[in-house]
């Protein structure tokens, strides 16, 4: 990957927003007609894999090893 550290980027998103965003969703779409739109729920910042994986070795009992 084209990337400082070679790993791909992505956004993340935390599992408890993705499935308020589909909620959120499915409401509009019940009280909306014809409705044919594209939407990405994301947070508009990316992170690398290895920036994720730095991050949670910071986060006590997390991982124990990671192998890459």
């Amino acid at each position: 990957y084209n990337t400082l550290d070679g790993t791909g980027k992505r956004d993340y998103i935390h599992i408890d927003d993705l499935a308020q965003g589909h909620l959120s969703a499915l409401k509009k779409l019940s009280k909306e007609n014809n409705i044919c739109t594209d939407i990405n729920l994301g947070t508009g910042k990316s992170y690398s894999v290895l920036e994720v994986i730095k991050e949670l070795w910071t986060v006590p009992a997390c991982f124990t090893k990671i192998y890459l």
